[in-house]
C-alpha cells in the first residue's frame, strides 16, 4: 500500500512538472487563482452574516435555549436597545426622554416599538392599590381630619358653603386654641393645615387670571406620590440615579443591528446637545453584542494584518530577499480569501469564537511554505542557482510528502471539533479544517508557477520525467 501511494505520488509530481513546463498552463492557474480570490470575496460580503447571539454557540436541542425561544416568541423582549440617562434633575431628565422619543418617532422602521413610560391615567381607577404604606397612612389621617368638612359640602357642594365651612374650621381651631391649648404643656406646638383654603385660593386665581382650567383643591390631601402623575411611569431606578428608555430595534442581521445602533446614538447625541451637562449612554442586550462583535471584528482584522506583516517581515529576514517572501504573501492572502468563500458558503455565519479563524489559519499555514522555501534553498545551492527549473524539480518531488502529511495531519486535528456538541467550537473547527486543507491546496499549486513567474529560467532545463526517489513515503524502518 505504501508502495502504491508512493507511486501515485511520483505520479501526481510528475504531473506538477508537465504543469510547470506549460507557461500558458501556468499563467492560466495564477489568474483562476486571482479570480476565484475575487469571486470568493465578492460571495463573502455579499453572503457571509455575523452571529451575535451567545445562545447559538450552544446546541439548538438544549431545554435551556428551546425554553428561552419560547419565552422568546410569547412575550417578544423590549429591552434589545436602552438609553440611559444619569438622572441629574427629575424634570430635566423627563424633558429629554419626551424630546427624545419624538425624535425617535420620526424612524419607525429602525425603532418600531418604544417603552419609556407607562401611563398613570390608565391606572386612576386602581390608583389606590400601588402607594406606600406610609401614604395610604397618611392620607387616611388627612381625610379623618376634614370628616366633618367633607360631609357638610356633601349636603351642598356650592363654593359659598366650601369657604364658609373653611371659615367656621379656622374659627374653631383658632377658639381652641386661645382658651383651651395654654392648659396643656406641648413643647411643639402644631400650627393648623390650611393646605386645602391655599390651594383653593391658587386654583381661583390661575383659572381667573391666566385662564387654565380649575382643579380640585381636595388634590392636597393626597400625598404627593398619589395627587401629582405628571413626574410618574417613567422607569427611574430605585434611587432615582438613572432613567431608562427601552427601544426596540429593528430585527435584522448583525449589519443591520450596527447601523440602527449608530443611529440611535447619533439622535441620542443630538438631542443631548440641547440639555448641557446631562450624561446618556445606550446599552441593552442589543447593543452590547452588536458593539463586542465590532471590537472583536476589528480587533482580529488587525491582529490578521500584523501576523501578515510579521511574517513577510521574518521571511525577508530570514531569505535575505523580496521576491519569494513576496510569493508567500500573495499565497496566504489567496487562501485566506477562499476560506472566506468556502465558510460562507458551507456555514455561512461567524461566531463571536470563530471569527478569529484569520490569524490562526496563517499561523499555521505558513508552516507549508517555509518548508517550501527552504527545501528550494537548498536545491539552489545544489545546483549552484543555474537552473530555477531544475530546483524546483527537486523541491517539488523532495518536500511535497512532508508538506502534503504535514497539512493532512492538521486538517484531520481539526476536524473532530467540528462534531463536538458545543456549536461555537463545532464552526470554529469546520472553517479551520477547510483552511488548512485550502492552505496545503494554494502551497503545492501556486507556490512553484509564482516562483518561475517572479524569477529567470531555462524551459529547457526542465527535466522529461521526474526522478524516482530511492526512500518509498512513509517507508516504516
Amino acid at each position: 500500500m505504501i508502495l502504491k501511494f508512493n507511486a501515485n505520488l511520483q505520479q501526481f509530481c510528475a504531473a506538477v512538472i508537465n504543469y510547470l513546463r506549460n507557461q500558458w498552463l501556468r499563467w492560466s492557474g495564477i489568474l483562476l487563482a486571482l479570480a476565484l480570490a475575487g469571486v470568493s470575496v465578492s460571495y463573502t460580503l455579499a453572503h457571509l452574516e455575523i452571529d451575535t447571539d451567545r445562545k447559538n454557540l450552544i446546541s439548538a436541542n438544549r431545554d435551556l435555549i428551546l425554553l428561552t425561544d419560547r419565552i422568546d416568541k410569547a412575550f417578544g423582549g423590549r429591552d434589545g436597545m436602552v438609553v440611559v440617562v444619569q438622572n441629574v434633575g427629575r424634570q430635566q431628565s423627563i424633558k429629554f426622554t419626551e424630546a427624545l422619543v419624538a425624535e425617535l418617532r420620526r424612524y419607525p422602521e429602525q425603532f418600531p416599538e418604544i417603552f419609556y413610560r407607562l401611563d398613570p391615567d390608565s391606572l386612576k381607577h386602581w390608583a389606590l392599590l400601588y402607594p406606600e404604606i406610609a401614604d395610604l397612612r397618611k392620607l387616611r389621617d388627612n381625610l379623618l381630619d376634614q370628616r366633618d368638612l367633607i360631609s357638610r359640602l356633601a349636603d351642598s357642594p356650592s363654593l359659598v358653603n366650601f369657604y364658609t365651612q373653611i371659615n367656621e374650621q379656622m374659627a374653631r381651631l383658632m377658639i381652641k386654641a386661645a382658651f383651651t391649648d395654654f392648659l396643656e404643656e406641648k413643647p411643639h406646638q402644631e400650627l393648623p393645615d390650611i393646605s386645602l383654603l391655599n390651594n383653593s385660593l391658587k386654583q381661583l386665581l390661575l383659572s381667573l387670571k391666566e385662564g387654565w382650567p380649575f382643579v380640585s383643591p381636595f388634590k392636597s390631601l393626597f400625598p404627593g406620590a398619589i395627587s401629582d402623575l405628571s413626574e410618574e411611569g417613567y422607569f427611574f431606578t430605585d434611587n432615582d440615579k438613572f432613567l431608562g428608555i427601552m427601544v426596540t430595534p429593528k430585527p435584522g442581521n448583525f449589519s443591520e443591528t450596527a447601523e440602527t445602533l449608530g443611529l440611535l446614538r447619533t439622535l441620542v447625541h443630538q438631542v443631548q446637545t440641547q440639555f448641557p451637562g446631562l450624561e446618556v449612554g445606550v446599552t441593552g442586550p442589543d447593543a452590547l453584542q452588536a458593539d463586542e462583535m465590532q471590537s472583536s471584528m476589528n480587533s482580529i482584522t488587525l491582529a490578521t494584518w500584523l501576523s501578515l506583516l510579521g511574517q513577510f517581515g521574518l521571511l525577508v529576514v530570514f531569505f535575505r530577499g523580496l521576491r519569494r517572501p513576496l510569493v508567500e504573501v500573495v499565497i496566504l492572502i489567496i487562501a485566506v480569501c477562499w476560506t472566506f468563500g468556502l465558510a460562507t458558503l458551507m456555514v455561512g455565519h461567524l461566531n463571536i469564537l470563530s471569527v478569529i479563524f484569520a490569524p490562526l489559519i496563517l499561523g499555521l499555514g505558513i508552516d507549508y511554505g517555509v518548508h517550501w522555501l527552504c527545501r528550494l534553498d537548498e536545491e539552489d545551492a545544489a545546483y549552484e542557482q543555474t537552473s530555477t527549473l531544475m530546483a524546483l524539480n527537486g523541491g517539488v518531488l523532495r518536500s511535497l510528502p512532508g508538506i502534503i502529511y504535514a497539512g493532512l495531519a492538521a486538517v484531520f486535528s481539526f476536524l473532530p471539533l467540528a462534531f463536538v456538541n458545543f456549536k461555537g467550537l463545532a464552526e470554529l473547527g469546520l472553517i479551520l479544517a477547510i483552511g488548512i486543507f485550502v492552505m496545503l491546496f494554494a502551497t503545492i499549486l501556486l507556490a512553484p508557477p509564482l516562483v518561475l513567474a517572479s524569477e529567470r529560467h531555462d524551459s529547457a532545463a526542465l527535466p522529461e520525467r521526474c526522478p524516482i526517489d530511492r526512500t518509498p513515503f512513509l517507508n516504516l524502518k
